[in-house]
């Protein structure tokens, strides 16, 4: 098992170009930072990078 901690947004969002099919990623923070929006950004850069619809 790996962790991963990232400094900025920026970061978190390039950060699924290291992820491969069967890891599990877990964003953690308060809904004030708007993760969720980061969330949505990492799993469409997922999408895209492996070409699956949804």
């Amino acid at each position: 098992m790996q962790f991963h901690h990232v400094a900025t947004t920026a970061d978190a969002a390039v950060f699924v170009d290291h992820v491969s099919p069967g890891d599990v990623v877990l964003i953690k923070a308060s809904r004030a930072e708007r993760f969720e929006l980061l969330a949505d950004d990492i799993k469409a850069r997922w999408i895209h990078r492996s070409g699956v619809e949804q």
